[in-house]
């Protein structure tokens, strides 16, 4: 089990440092990206929309979806599912607790029941 833990950290690790170097490239591209979205906004149409503006937006939503998806795909890799005994063993222990709560609900409904019932005898 140890062993696993230290693949598990070290693909984090190594997953953290892909990111980081990723965030870096990213930011040093958006400065640069800066002053050609200022020179597009200084050159409005008449009225006062850019036309590339629209085919930009597509574009970039596009490869949002698909980063997003890459990140999902990314994400379900790291999830260490769980095994047939351990999910037999947890529906069990819920099936018990389950059990017991809905026998003291039960246990005290009647009790209630009870106590109401002689409160009315008495009166």
């Amino acid at each position: 089990m140890a062993e696993t833990d230290k693949k598990v950290k070290a693909i984090d690790d190594a997953g953290l440092a892909e990111e980081s170097a990723a965030n870096q490239a990213e930011s040093g591209s958006e400065k640069k990206a800066e002053p050609a979205k200022k020179e597009q906004s200084a050159k409005k149409s008449k009225d006062g929309k850019s036309s590339k503006k629209g085919k930009k937006n597509s574009k970039n939503q596009s490869q949002g979806l698909k980063g997003v998806l890459k990140g999902l795909r990314t994400e379900f890799s790291k999830i260490t599912w769980p095994d047939r005994n351990e999910i037999t063993k947890e529906t069990i222990t819920v099936l018990v607790v389950s059990a017991i709560l809905g026998l003291c609900i039960f246990g005290l409904d009647k009790l209630i029941i009870w106590v109401l019932f002689q409160m009315m005898k008495i009166s």
